[in-house]
């Protein structure tokens, strides 16, 4: 008996019919963490075809459900992502490649800042710039100082964020909703119908092939990590130990105890946060469990099964059976049969990203904001600056590379608001930017009496302009050192010292001292008087 006739498909929300076309093959993949897609082929009269392809483009909205036991339950929902048309004596096929609504989040490249917002948060605001909602149980609360997408995908920059808080993303029947919860088996009695037996009945469902794929895994359960501690300037190693996650039970759970992998640590160069520092581990742990085995069963097409379910296998050996979670499946209808394929774990070659967030390699340009009346939240010296290439402006708290920088001391060369500097990041990480100093530009010009022809010869530090400048000038080709203000010059030349001022020289020495001006001649001159006063004078040859 054909299993098609019980297929319900709709392209907006118009229903397919089955009398004109004939659905030749579905195919259906959902896995954890990744965008469900759907492939299905259409055949039909010709014209019929091109009436189809014409309301059938891509963007256009699909849902397919199929009669189970009476109900109608959704197998897929998407929309149209590339429409592919063969025509061949005067009969056509029409192909379909659909995408869950995920996808969008795939057609975009941003690079923009959250500051003070969750991981839940930032999901969120994912989501609903495409349209969908997120229903949350993962528990998250912590709050990103600040946080990062850099010329990424919406879509890649969630995948960096559900791998590090271990998170599972995974869609509804409803077509905009997506359900996001931390990784982990679910508690409770495992329903009949998620029972998996060697043979086929109305009760359980029959596994037509299994196959176990058992690997060592890359490390142990025990797995330490450091960071820098910028209070205490060391590498802390807190006593952190990984959640107690199962993703297997029975003989399934037995395998990720086995081998004498070698344990693995992280050290981080970044000053991250307790909660970040947890989630990284668990993050670790789950991927050494899930990557032990993989585990493919074929059954009978009778139910529709989601990531993130347990099923029960029984029936073959006790290392053989027990309880594992979901991560993909797959369906496939023909004409003749419905396939249903379930993998447990995952390859080894698919591991998820290894970094915590994108990566920004290489130095950007930075502006310094206005600090005057703000206060870096840690005591960690920073100025906030605005990083041209992130879309939203939001400013960044960054540090400051100094010449010299110890305890009660430091070269106080620090760059005002509306400068342009130069930001590099620690670990590539852009939430850790670093500022390694400052550049001219057409706007913020360099002092008017120095230029190229000056370069060799003359170094200097000038601060000011017009009548509140202020320089200290080294002129290496004529060996003197000036410090100027305004007109007011201290020139030391090779073998003498000129001091120039516009209207008053003073030199007062104190607390009852003396001071000496002792040479082979000494000429005081006044151009209208002299005037030496003291309580006392001595004259001497």
């Amino acid at each position: 008996m054909s299993l098609l006739p019980n297929l319900n498909i709709t392209f907006n929300q118009h229903k397919l019919d089955t009398k004109i076309y004939t659905i030749e093959i579905l195919e259906t993949r959902n896995a954890l963490n990744q965008i469900p897609e759907a492939h299905l082929v259409i055949s039909g009269a010709e014209q019929g075809i091109y009436t189809l392809l014409s309301t059938t483009g891509p963007g256009c909205e699909v849902v397919i459900k199929r009669d189970i036991a009476g109900k109608s339950v959704t197998l897929f929902t998407g929309e149209v992502i590339e429409q592919d048309v063969v025509v061949d004596n005067k009969k056509a096929h029409l192909t379909f490649q659909i995408a869950h609504f995920l996808h969008r989040l795939c057609r975009t490249l941003h690079s923009m800042v959250f500051s003070a917002a969750s991981d839940v948060d930032i999901i969120k605001t994912l989501l609903s710039a495409h349209g969908l909602s997120l229903s949350d149980s993962s528990g998250l609360t912590y709050r990103h100082e600040q946080l990062v997408q850099y010329q990424c995908s919406d879509w890649l920059f969630l995948l960096y964020r559900l791998h590090a808080n271990n998170l599972w993303l995974t869609t509804s029947e409803d077509k905009d909703k997506v359900k996001l919860t931390l990784a982990k088996m679910p508690s409770g009695v495992v329903p009949a119908g998620r029972v998996l037996k060697r043979e086929d009945s109305l009760q359980y469902a029959g596994i037509v092939n299994a196959r176990w794929q058992r690997r060592q895994p890359p490390f142990n359960s025990d797995i330490t990590i450091s960071h820098w501690d910028l209070k205490n300037q060391e590498m802390s190693t807190p006593p952190l130990k990984p959640a107690q996650l199962s993703f297997a039970s029975g003989g399934l759970g037995d395998v990720v105890k086995t081998g004498d992998a070698c344990s693995a640590r992280l050290n981080y160069a970044l000053a991250l946060e307790p909660d970040e520092l947890q989630a990284r581990i668990d993050a670790m742990e789950a991927e050494r469990q899930l990557t032990a085995q993989q585990i493919h069963f074929s059954v009978w097409g009778k139910e529709i099964y989601h990531p993130g379910d347990v099923v029960s296998v029984e029936g073959f050996h006790s290392s053989l059976d027990g309880k594992v979670v979901i991560s993909e499946v797959r369906h496939r209808i023909t004409a003749e049969r419905w396939d249903t394929d379930l993998i447990a774990g995952l390859e080894a070659s698919l591991r998820t990203v290894p970094a915590l967030t994108p990566e920004i390699k290489g130095i950007q340009i930075g502006i310094v904001a206005e600090y005057e009346n703000k206060a870096d939240p840690k005591p960690w010296y920073r100025l906030p600056i605005k990083v041209p290439v992130f879309d939203n402006k939001r400013e960044l708290w960054a540090r400051i590379a100094l010449p010299h920088a110890s305890d009660a001391n430091s070269f106080g060369f620090y760059p005002n608001p509306g400068d342009e500097v130069i930001v590099a990041f620690m670990e590539n990480d852009a939430r850790y930017p670093v500022i390694l100093g400052a550049v001219h530009n057409p706007i913020k010009q360099m002092p008017t009496q120095f230029n190229n022809k000056t370069f060799k010869t003359t170094k200097y530090i000038t601060l000011g302009k017009g009548e509140t400048q202020q320089s200290l000038i080294f002129n290496t080709k004529e060996n003197t050192l000036s410090l100027i203000r305004n007109k007011n010059t201290f020139l030391m030349k090779q073998d003498s010292i000129e001091i120039s001022a516009e209207e008053k020289i003073s030199a007062v020495v104190k607390n009852k001292s003396s001071l000496l001006l002792k040479e082979n001649t000494l000429d005081v001159k006044g151009a209208s008087s002299v005037v030496i006063s003291s309580k006392k004078i001595d004259l001497k040859r």
